[in-house]
């Protein structure tokens, strides 16, 4: 999403005024909860908490549009902006990474979520949504509140800057923090102006509550657009802001209504209709469907040339430079047919080398003191070596599943899909470039790499290569030092 662009209004404009209060429920706040054009400007999409039906409409200003209606499963995606800076309470701060765990734990299956903190910056802990509670939790860990300033303004137009506006997606951003912008970057008016303007952007406001009275400023924050207010006092949670039903409506626009101008918009739904406001259209030329006279007439202009075209295929040149190719292709498959000789007496002659990795393997939690200290890791190169949880099938068997080389975190069952997953990570060693490399196999879920002071974050799929020195870093507790790599025949 592009933040004042000038041309063509591909971010559009949506005034919608909600009432407001304390712990209001999301799922009271005002028509529409989002609305929003596609990066062509040629679509729109409205998300509302009432039930629509099938055969809904949408009006702008005279003229009725044929619409699609989606009812359920519709994807909800949520941001927790967590304001980083001492400033916030200190009884509250676990409190409200508690609240923000029990949130996961009753979201509706629709809805994932991001962890992302802000002081003078923003930084967005993961990239991807999830739903997984341990790798939330393992984001959570990661906010300290030692941030200095607060740009609450700069944090939310950027968290919105997520938003994909060609997918059938409903975006959320719940911001928690304890007071006001410390008005060192983005001005409210720039902010208002982008929020009451642009129907992408919804903000749930959540002031972590040390005394005092409400934030005038985050309270019209909140009153910007179809969002909530709610002070986070201890004892309070998030359950409130927990989205009920989303119903989307979806309609291809037309010349007569993408002219740049405001236009009253109204979703028709059986005899009932919600009334949407006005609505900043998008100044774009939309192409008219091709009339079936145009259609008819294209073949009798270029018939001729269609068959000047096949005569000139058959004459010699054409055969000279297919002969031309066929003798390029014997060569190749010549040359790809003595590689393949070549490769296969080399793995029967020559014994395939082992990569050997040691390892020292600690863990934090006083729970699980299993598999812990020095270990050596062998396996072929080239050749996933696996490491993971021992696997308990559901049958009742404790041997481990085969896909586990090395089993070093507690037992789960077949079905666990959690943090560390069936297989945290494997190892396999590149014999071109020398190097041992670590690629993420488990499910939805990342780890961590320490090299030297910085940390990497390795999600799924996700490779990186490994030096000696360098640790893994599994969940909160288990960490796998690489003391030496070596490679040699077996």
């Amino acid at each position: 999403m592009k933040i004042l662009k000038k041309s063509a209004a591909i971010v559009i404009a949506l005034i919608v005024i909600c009432t407001c209060m304390f712990s209001v429920s999301a799922a009271d706040v005002k028509e529409p909860l989002q609305a929003y054009f596609s990066t062509d400007g040629k679509i729109i999409r409205i998300f509302t908490s009432q039930q629509l039906n099938e055969n809904a409409e949408l009006l702008v200003a005279n003229e009725r549009l044929g619409a699609t209606v989606k009812n359920s499963d519709i994807k909800i995606r949520t941001i927790f902006l967590i304001d980083n800076s001492t400033s916030m309470p200190y009884n509250l701060r676990d409190e409200i990474k508690k609240s923000i765990r029990n949130y996961v734990g009753k979201m509706p299956k629709s809805e994932s979520v991001k962890i992302a903190i802000f002081d003078t910056k923003i930084n967005v802990l993961a990239d991807e949504y999830s739903r997984d509670k341990e790798f939330i939790d393992y984001e959570l860990s990661k906010v300290d509140y030692n941030g200095q300033d607060s740009l609450v303004y700069d944090a939310l137009l950027k968290a919105a800057k997520n938003a994909k506006t060609n997918e059938d997606v409903y975006y959320r951003t719940i911001l928690i923090t304890d007071g006001v912008d410390s008005q060192k970057g983005t001005s409210f008016d720039l902010l208002r102006t982008e929020i009451s303007e642009n129907g992408r952007y919804h903000v749930d406001v959540v002031q972590a509550y040390s005394g005092g009275s409400a934030d005038v400023n985050l309270k019209a924050i909140a009153s910007l657009g179809s969002n909530t207010f709610m002070t986070f006092k201890s004892g309070s949670n998030f359950e409130s802001l927990i989205p009920g039903k989303i119903s989307l409506i979806k309609a291809e626009l037309t010349n007569s209504v993408t002219t740049g101008e405001l236009k009253g918009v109204t979703i028709k739904n059986g005899d009932k209709n919600i009334s949407i406001g006005s609505i900043l259209f998008p100044q774009v030329e939309i192409e008219d469907p091709v009339s079936s006279e145009e259609v008819s007439e294209e073949p009798e202009s270029s018939e001729e040339e269609s068959s000047s075209e096949v005569i000139e295929v058959s004459s010699e040149a054409p055969k000279k430079e297919t002969n031309g190719k066929l003798v390029i292709g014997f060569v190749i498959g010549g040359v790809l047919l003595a590689a393949g000789i070549g490769a296969v007496l080399f793995i029967f002659v020559f014994k395939k080398p082992n990569c050997k990795v040691i390892v020292e393997i600690t863990k934090d939690d006083a729970r699980d003191k299993t598999d812990i200290g020095k270990d050596e890791w062998e396996f072929p190169v080239n050749s996933e070596f696996r490491v993971g949880r021992i696997l308990k099938p559901a049958s009742g068997d404790n041997s481990s599943i085969k896909e586990n080389h090395k089993a070093i975190c507690e037992k789960a069952t077949n079905d666990d899909i959690s943090s560390i997953g069936r297989n945290a990570f494997a190892l396999s060693y590149n014999v071109e470039k020398k190097e041992l490399v670590i690629k993420n196999n488990a499910m939805s879920a990342m780890f961590s790499v320490e090299k030297g002071d910085s940390r990497i974050d390795v999600k799924t799929s996700q490779q990186l290569a490994l030096n000696k020195g360098d640790k893994i870093l599994l969940g909160n507790y288990t960490t796998i030092e690489i003391l030496d790599i070596s490679v040699a025949k077996k």
